[in-house]
């Protein structure tokens, strides 16, 4: 949509399933621009971004460790308060990675989680490290994703932009692990097995993409 504000005119865009607001009306029922256009769906894309692989395989190997409500929610808090840190950081463009070698540290982190749970079997403060730290490393992936939607937006805004994705991050993990507590319930006598196993294909599959984000092109 291309709006004429002042002397140059501005290009204003809505995320998908968002939402712009252009008008409004008054109690006089007459139509009348808004004095700033509003957009919304930052807290969509923030949920939506969380179902990608890596991602939900990082929070499955947490739920894998000890899948109990209060040291998952810890985690998925500490995760997001982490994750939070460096987005914005990189967002205002103090902190930069190079792309590949970001991507071999998120895939390392989803192959050490699934690889870890098969030795260690209680929640420690070693854990809760790694899990502030690889949601510094995933916030910076965040960053890339999240970069180019944001180029339209005023520096002085970005706070309800960024606080809105987080939000939906955060929601969204609670969804995956409400997920994983529901396919449980009906095999919770084969508990042990499946922290194993499914452990196993975590790190497997975090072994695979690391070699993958190495040698492929």
């Amino acid at each position: 949509i291309l709006t004429e504000m002042g002397d140059d005119p501005d290009v204003v865009s809505t995320l998908p399933g968002g939402s712009l607001m252009l008008l409004k009306q008054s109690d006089t029922g007459q139509s009348e621009p808004v004095e700033k256009p509003l957009t919304g769906g930052w807290l969509q894309l923030g949920f939506r971004h969380v179902f990608g692989l890596d991602h939900v395989l990082f929070i499955l190997g947490l739920f894998l460790l000890i899948p109990k409500w209060k040291p998952l929610v810890e985690q998925s808090l500490l995760f997001t308060v982490a994750h939070s840190i460096t987005l914005a950081l990189a967002i205002f463009g103090v902190v930069q990675m190079p792309e590949k070698l970001l991507q071999v540290l998120i895939a390392v982190s989803i192959a050490w989680v699934g690889i870890e749970n098969l030795f260690v079997h209680q929640l420690g403060r070693q854990r809760l490290i790694l899990v502030f730290c690889f949601g510094l490393l995933h916030g910076l992936g965040f960053a890339g994703t999240l970069a180019e939607k944001l180029d339209v937006v005023p520096r002085n805004e970005l706070t309800g932009p960024l606080l809105g994705f987080n939000v939906g991050v955060e929601l969204a993990q609670i969804c995956i692990l409400v997920g994983a507590f529901l396919l449980l319930m009906p095999v919770r006598k084969w508990t042990k097995q499946i922290q194993t196993y499914g452990s196993i294909c975590v790190a497997i599959a975090g072994v695979v993409w690391v070699v993958q984000c190495l040698f492929s092109p």
